[in-house]
């Protein structure tokens, strides 16, 4: 029956069958079961080159589209894949057989090549997990580091004042009482002067009572004659 959008899967499938294309698929399967479009390798596997940051970053860089190249990436894809895929490279009468091609806008991955590499970025994205995580783990400890050591030396500052504080009422108990003892000494000095010269007062004023007692009773003498 000719009727639109509608398919015989049984009679297109014998089709396809007959015109090779299964076979082409399958043909193609074998050789390069995976493929992987140029931008996905250079995201994925990026972080396993080995190179400086500053290669890698020319890697990234795109270059002009062309009828060979059109996604842009792929001499730096080839570059990346060589260096990755290097053990399983085959050199059998001369010529060396890598285990990828690099198409247009696509890579064909032998069988087994993907999966090393995957096994690759697993390994490598588990040691940056770890860097990752140390990083994190010594922040963390050193966040709690540093609250701890604020924590103590504000408790040894309190300590401290309190300590300051029992010295400075030691050291004015002390003074008040060395004040105390000196205007003490101070007064009883100056008790004794005034005693002194309360003394000598009454010595002066006896002496001068004997004196004039002296000189009346001589004009008292005079006067009676």
């Amino acid at each position: 029956q000719k009727v639109p959008i509608e398919m015989d899967m049984k009679s297109s499938a014998e089709q396809l069958r007959c015109a090779g294309v299964v076979a082409a698929v399958t043909i193609s399967r074998v050789a390069f079961p995976n493929r992987l479009m140029h931008e996905t390798v250079l995201e994925r596997f990026l972080c396993m080159s080995d190179d400086d940051a500053t290669k890698q970053d020319s890697l990234t860089q795109k270059e002009e589209k062309t009828d060979d190249n059109e996604s842009g990436y792929k001499d730096a894809v080839e570059t990346l894949l060589t260096e990755l895929l290097k053990s399983m490279e085959v050199e059998k009468d001369g010529k060396v057989t890598t285990a990828f091609e690099c198409g247009k806008s696509r890579v064909y991955f032998r069988s087994g090549a993907l999966e090393l590499l995957e096994g690759k970025r697993l390994i490598a994205l588990g040691v940056f997990a770890t860097a990752i995580e140390r990083i994190a783990r010594c922040f963390t400890a050193r966040s709690i580091f540093m609250k701890i050591k604020n924590a103590t030396i504000a408790c040894q500052a309190l300590v401290r004042r309190a300590q300051a504080q029992r010295s400075l009422w030691k050291a004015q108990s002390a003074v008040t009482t060395l004040s105390c003892w000196i205007r003490c000494v101070f007064a009883k000095m100056e008790l004794a002067r005034l005693k002194r010269q309360d003394a000598a007062i009454k010595i002066q004023a006896v002496a001068r009572m004997v004196s004039c007692l002296v000189v009346f009773k001589k004009l008292k003498s005079s006067a009676t004659l």
